[in-house]
């Protein structure tokens, strides 16, 4: 896990809150970070967390998908996944392409 998320995790206080890890990585799948989350933040829930591999990403949808239905947090679709607006472009408009 990155320092930077054992800096945040430290500092603040997560009491009451569900965390809910995911990743993406070359090789480590999560590693120790769920057992790191769950030392830091003792009186947080934390949920069963997903890796995606880096490389195939892009093919990790449907896994995506199936994690976020195991955890009834799934939304239904309303767009292809290519023409999802990202975060960082969310003043763009609905249904413009981003690469």
């Amino acid at each position: 896990m990155p320092m930077a998320l054992f800096t945040l995790l430290e500092k603040h206080r997560f009491s009451g809150k569900t965390i809910v890890p995911f990743c993406t990585h070359g090789g480590s799948r999560l590693g120790r970070s769920v057992e790191d989350i769950k030392r830091l933040c003792p009186e947080a829930s934390v949920l069963r967390g997903f890796a995606a591999f880096g490389s195939r990403v892009e093919e990790a949808g449907d896994q995506l998908d199936a994690w976020l239905h195991s955890l009834n947090m799934a939304q239904a679709r309303e767009q292809p996944r290519e023409q999802a607006i990202l975060p960082s472009n969310r003043h763009a408009k609905q249904g413009e392409r981003h690469e």
